[in-house]
């Protein structure tokens, strides 16, 4: 089991059967450590259909990715997934492989966020995701039709857009208490 620990920058790694925290891939990591972030803390994690752990950190600017095959290079650093983002959020994948990531943290009125979607190492914007309603995209996943459900924390609601990048009515709404 892999872990987002904010509090400790890293990325903890444990059994799944018995909880026992496993040896560390990094040289010198503690036990249970699979990474060390060294800047934003962790915020999703994310298997990738290439086998990979796909990681983005709270108001980081990247996509981490780590080799997570069994082998000589588990554990290690690869080449970043998406970078100069503005606060990278929710992971998801859709059926053609592509890489979606919540990016922004909008706290003003008439700022917005967007979904980046990575295409073959080519980071655009996921249909009209940058035009509103995304505000603080902090968890995606897509559904057997390819849309995609965005979990906002600051619009208190759920989106959902279809395949193409494209507004459907909300999936849920959360009512902020009282």
């Amino acid at each position: 089991i892999y872990v987002s620990s904010q509090a400790t920058g890293s990325i903890l790694y444990f059994d799944g059967q018995t909880g026992a925290t496993l040896p560390s891939p990094q040289p010198g990591g503690s036990a249970g450590l699979f990474a060390a972030l060294g800047t934003a803390a962790p915020a999703q994690l994310a298997f990738g259909p290439d086998g990979n752990l796909y990681v983005s950190e709270f108001f980081g600017t990247s996509v981490r990715m780590y080799d997570a095959h069994p082998g000589a290079n588990f554990g290690q650093r690869l080449a970043d997934a998406a970078a100069g983002l503005s606060s990278s959020g929710g992971l998801a994948f859709a059926s053609n492989g592509d890489l979606l990531v919540g990016d922004g943290f909008a706290m003003a009125p008439g700022q917005t966020a967007q979904i980046v979607r990575v295409h073959n190492g080519v980071q655009s914007t996921f249909g009209v995701t940058n035009l509103g309603g995304v505000y603080a995209p902090s968890a995606l996943m897509t559904l057997a039709d390819d849309s995609l459900l965005i979990v906002d924390l600051v619009a208190n609601y759920v989106a959902h857009y279809d395949a193409n990048g494209l507004p459907l009515a909300a999936f849920a709404a959360i009512q902020p208490p009282i």
